[in-house]
């Protein structure tokens, strides 16, 4: 039996469909929410986008081992609370870098020419 992994429909297609040809069992749904995994507890794995993951979940899930976090920190899972029940929780961290160090620059940019402030001046006119 292969293991089953749900995750986002967007992911299974920005990774090529990764997991499908290695073998896993993929379910793919728009997010994966509380609902989406009680609606498969069967799943050894789920890949999270920013959907928040209550500590209530882990009894109803007895085969799930990974929460992969696409994204920078655990701001929607406990990662204490599921490591204590056996469920270890992964993260991309600094999969975001080059978006925030363009952020950054634009801002540094826009103040420099004071932007919002003329921007806002010339919306009072």
């Amino acid at each position: 039996m292969k293991p089953k992994v749900i995750m986002p429909k967007m992911a299974d297609t920005l990774s090529n469909n990764y997991l499908k040809e290695k073998g896993y069992d993929v379910i793919t749904v728009p997010d994966v929410t509380e609902q989406a995994l009680l609606d498969h507890p069967d799943v050894a794995a789920a890949i999270l986008f920013v959907s928040p993951i209550p500590n209530t979940i882990y009894d109803k899930l007895p085969n799930l081992k990974v929460f992969a976090r696409y994204g920078v920190g655990y701001d929607s899972v406990d990662a204490n609370y599921a490591a204590s029940k056996g469920v270890w929780v992964t993260n991309t961290p600094g999969a975001n870098a080059v978006s925030v160090a363009e952020s950054a620059v634009s801002d540094l940019l826009l103040l420099a020419k004071r932007s919002p402030w003329i921007s806002q001046k010339n919306a009072r006119r």
